[in-house]
């Protein structure tokens, strides 16, 4: 049974480096990334599939790229950490907005 995490998240690195510091990411918690979006300058989205119990290591992998989660994401994911089967698959899927200091002020 195939479960979902919704991400959605902003970081202030720019765009080459922050695709680097995903990737990273998702090797961090030996996801596979199944499918990716740019959009142009402004957003990327991720499809990672990953185990139920690597959840944990996702969030704490992102946050340390500077990959910052909405709270309702973050408060999701740390409920996915309860899931009952840590093994089992699941696809997470991240959309992560590229933004500038002057964009968030």
């Amino acid at each position: 049974m195939l479960s979902y995490a919704f991400v959605d998240a902003f970081t202030r690195v720019e765009r080459p480096e922050a695709i680097t510091r995903l990737r990273a990411a998702v090797a961090a918690a030996e996801g596979v990334v199944v499918d990716f979006a740019l959009f142009g300058a402004s957003a990327m989205r991720l499809s990672v599939e990953i185990a139920a119990g690597a959840v944990p290591r996702l969030r704490a992998a992102l946050e340390a790229s500077e990959v910052h989660l909405f709270d309702k994401c973050a408060a999701d994911l740390d409920r996915g950490a309860a899931w009952p089967s840590t093994k089992r698959p699941v696809l997470a899927m991240i959309h992560v907005a590229f933004t500038t200091e002057a964009a968030c002020a």
